[in-house]
């Protein structure tokens, strides 16, 4: 994500071709790499290949119960969807994601790291949806 946030585009493409190989033997990491995936094409314009991988990193993470990743994915997929017109559907994933994450502040340790990347999640979403 370095090479991306640095706008060398080529260099992000190639890592991330091999992490997608990789991911694949890793529960672990197929979600992030699913969504790295997709923030690369999102930058490019691509935004419908961005939404395929969005969408494939959903069916994984539902299916491997990966609700910390999945507020991630629904954040991602609601920027997507508003690049693509679709305010109404992106709207549903941004409060998803915000259910999601106020979900996870209730249920953590008031003292946990995971706490404070909830809040700071919440921060972030609640301006997203007035944006939609």
């Amino acid at each position: 994500m370095v090479f991306l946030q640095k706008d060398k585009n080529d260099a992000a493409l190639e890592f991330l071709k091999k992490a997608d190989i990789l991911s694949k033997r890793s529960e672990n990491f197929r979600a992030v790499t699913l969504n790295n995936l997709a923030c690369y094409y999102r930058k490019i314009g691509m935004n419908r290949t961005a939404l395929g991988y969005l969408e494939e990193a959903v069916v994984f993470e539902r299916s491997h119960n990966k609700k910390r990743d999945l507020a991630d994915t629904e954040l991602n997929l609601c920027a997507v969807l508003s690049q693509l017109g679709q305010h109404n559907e992106a709207l549903t994933h941004c409060l998803t994601a915000l259910v999601m994450i106020q979900d996870m502040i209730i249920n953590l340790p008031s003292d946990g790291e995971d706490k404070s990347k909830a809040v700071s999640y919440t921060h972030l979403t609640l301006p997203t949806i007035y944006s939609v």
